[in-house]
């Protein structure tokens, strides 16, 4: 047999040889080695399942959230409402206690003195229920718990969702990967095609809604006197520094801050007792702000502290009663603040019952010190 023709020969036997290699492998098995798992008529890599889980457990974390800022906001509520009938009671008494000076009929005298006492046992007894400063701070750890905790969940779906997304990408550019679907596919009536699949594409709408209600912002503190302060607007028209105190319990504003603001402490406003950071108790005033905004989040009705006109060595303290509302990194050695919240998440109401006991709140630690005015 001449070399030329013997050549050809054991080409083409060669050429055969792989050829039946490569058929015994198949496109399933070439599709296995890829990870793409068939399901339906949709090959799909087995990531979408981890995917599916990872989103049933960021509901339940949803759950758990709404449940603790509804615990949160139920609480605020009720405090404020008995703050509210503190004050329409205290006035009440007062009114009565002027009846009881001047010379009523023994029998008219007796009646008021009855309503004196009904209404003092009601005060008594709205004053147990105030709240429970150590309770409060329970429900507010608890929120911000679960607040972040689905946060983190969404953060880590997405590090999950990515990956499986590009590798359809590549996938669907690998022109074996295609063949071998179309392969999968002769002498059927519905073509498999290659996923994502629409489970996967909806679960991806979902993520995308939850990553759009989740809002971030980075704000610049100035440092000044070991302190760090940033810009707050007050009922959308005011804007002033004020320290940046993970320390302090409420919002703390000094007298004279507050009274160029709008806010005057009256008689009927309750009283609270705070510690301040040289170890003093004094007596301060607790109002409400209409709104406070820090970049591009307002918060409304935010609880505030007001010190004693003569106490001024305390500085305008950004607390918990406005720091609650996020959660926030804080880096010292940039200056930088980043804000996070979740926006308008759907909550049942659930009632909470704090306990009684007697109200004290500790400030701040924080030096007397102010952008203008350096420690």
């Amino acid at each position: 047999m001449p070399r030329i023709l013997w050549s050809c020969l054991v080409g083409l036997v060669l050429l055969f040889s792989a050829a039946v290699g490569l058929g015994a492998e198949g496109p399933d098995d070439l599709l296995k080695e890829k990870g793409l798992k068939k399901s339906g008529t949709t090959y799909v890599l087995a990531g979408e399942a981890e995917v599916q889980k990872k989103l049933n457990e960021a509901r339940v974390v949803s759950k758990q959230m709404s449940n603790a800022l509804a615990q949160q906001q139920a609480y605020v509520q009720e405090s404020r409402e008995n703050k509210q009938m503190i004050q329409e009671l205290t006035q009440q008494r007062i009114a009565l206690n002027q009846q009881l000076a001047q010379q009523l009929p023994p029998a008219q005298h007796n009646q008021v003195v009855a309503v004196v006492n009904t209404v003092t046992d009601r005060l008594n007894l709205l004053h147990q229920q105030e709240g429970n400063p150590e309770a409060k701070r329970e429900i507010d750890a608890q929120a911000s718990g679960r607040r972040e905790a689905y946060v983190q969940a969404i953060l880590d779906l997405r590090q999950l969702v990515d990956p499986i997304t590009k590798e359809y990408a590549e996938l669907a550019a690998d022109p074996g990967v295609v063949q071998a679907i179309e392969q999968a596919g002769q002498g059927t009536k519905n073509k498999p095609v290659l996923g994502p699949s629409k489970a996967f594409l909806n679960n991806l709408k979902l993520l995308e809604r939850a990553e759009s209600l989740v809002l971030t912002e980075t704000v610049d503190l100035k440092k000044q006197g070991g302190i760090f302060w940033l810009d707050v607007t007050f009922n959308g028209k005011i804007t002033k520094p004020m320290a940046f105190d993970t320390g302090a319990a409420d919002v703390v504003l000094p007298a004279e801050f507050a009274a160029s603001i709008g806010l005057k402490p009256g008689p009927n406003d309750p009283t609270v007792r705070c510690q301040v950071a040289d170890g003093s108790i004094v007596e301060a005033k607790q109002m409400t702000v209409s709104s406070m905004r820090v970049g591009k989040f307002t918060i409304k009705d935010v609880s505030c502290t007001i010190m004693p006109a003569d106490k001024k060595d305390v500085p305008p303290l950004l607390g918990q009663t406005f720091q609650k509302n996020f959660m926030f990194k804080f880096s010292p050695d940039s200056g930088k603040l980043v804000l996070s919240r979740i926006e308008s998440p759907d909550a049942p109401t659930v009632p909470v019952k704090p306990k009684a006991t007697t109200k004290k709140r500790a400030t701040t630690k924080a030096k007397a010190a102010s952008p203008d005015n350096p420690g």
